[in-house]
């Protein structure tokens, strides 16, 4: 019965070089007779179940088909994943060899063809790379990273990148997709994550990118505005993201939403920035909890600074405490 679990040996190269444990009789039982359990990388005796040797490396061939194709024969896998974003799917094709003196001697107009025909793709990938690089930064997910890169596609084929840093862009294009995945990021956090530019170039390149895909949705003539699907931006969209950080439990985080939507309804610190009136939402209402967390703490995780989350919070939140935490919801915090 174990030897019919067991999966057939490894192909011959790779018995080959497990040689050493194969020629050998078991020690346990004195049998010759082993088999490789590929699943977990053993050689196991057939007689007895002694494992001669555990977590082997298997160096062979991945016999299975990763292509789209239902009937694909090709099993080998080679290079980067396809994305359907590149021209012919990222392949580049071939290169030309260069001679000792940098040059393809010869070959110098196919060269030059062959420069000008990826030169599109290669400055969509270096903005895909550094889209990654920012998200990764960001802890962002697959998502975000595929809206963005499908934003900064759009930007490059209309020419609204063209004059602006690359990292201008990508900045703006990630800002963009996190506004409309419904988990948005300050202008800081993406200037933060880029590697040299400011809160200025990111905010012009959002304003040109989202100018740009307005009129293309306009000319398509369908859907819902841009800035609508981009949406407004309010106190609670960032409440979750810093009471996740803070590690308030989930009670504290439906008290500061709470508190959030009375506040946009009743136009309270409606001038303010959402993300400094989300902190002060956030330290106003943790001060009522028997755990509560210092300014200092809330202005870290939120970039706010600590003397405009106590002016927002004693001066703006204070006087309507009752209208925006209910009797019922301020039992549950203490």
């Amino acid at each position: 019965r174990l030897a019919r679990r067991l999966t057939p040996p490894l192909a011959p190269a790779a018995a080959r070089a497990l040689g050493a444990v194969m020629d050998k009789d078991c020690p346990n039982c004195g049998a010759n007779s082993w088999v490789t359990q590929q699943s977990a990388g053993d050689v196991v005796c057939t007689s007895c179940g002694f494992v001669g040797e555990a977590s082997l490396i298997d160096e062979t061939a991945e016999w299975r088909s990763f292509s789209d194709k239902s009937n694909a024969v090709d099993m080998n896998r080679v290079g980067a994943p396809i994305n359907s974003l590149l021209d012919k799917g990222g392949i580049s094709g071939t290169s030309i060899a260069k001679g000792k003196d940098g040059r393809s001697a010869g070959f110098a107009n196919l060269d030059r063809y062959h420069q000008q025909s990826t030169t599109v793709n290669r400055g969509v990938q270096d903005g895909f790379r550094a889209i990654s690089h920012m998200a990764e930064k960001l802890s962002l997910g697959q998502q975000f990273i595929n809206r963005a890169q499908e934003i900064f596609k759009k930007a490059q084929e209309s020419k609204v990148a063209k004059g602006r840093s690359l990292d201008a862009v990508c900045g703006a294009c990630l800002y963009i997709g996190c506004r409309l995945e419904g988990n948005p990021r300050t202008f800081n956090e993406i200037c933060a994550a880029t590697q040299s530019a400011d809160k200025q170039a990111v905010s012009k390149a959002y304003k040109a990118i989202l100018k740009k895909l307005q009129s293309e949705l306009d000319s398509e003539g369908g859907g819902p505005g841009m800035q609508k699907q981009v949406g407004i931006l309010s106190p609670k969209d960032y409440i979750r993201r810093l009471c996740s950080q803070l590690q308030y439990p989930n009670v504290v985080v439906l008290c500061c939403e709470k508190a959030a939507e009375q506040v946009t309804q009743r136009g309270i610190s409606s001038s303010r920035v959402p993300i400094s009136v989300a902190a002060a939402i956030v330290y106003f209402v943790g001060k009522m909890t028997s755990s509560p967390r210092e300014i200092d703490q809330v202005s870290a995780v939120s970039g706010v600074s600590a003397g405009t989350i106590k002016l927002i919070a004693n001066d703006e939140l204070a006087p309507d405490q009752d209208k925006l935490i209910s009797d019922a919801m301020l039992a549950k915090l203490k």
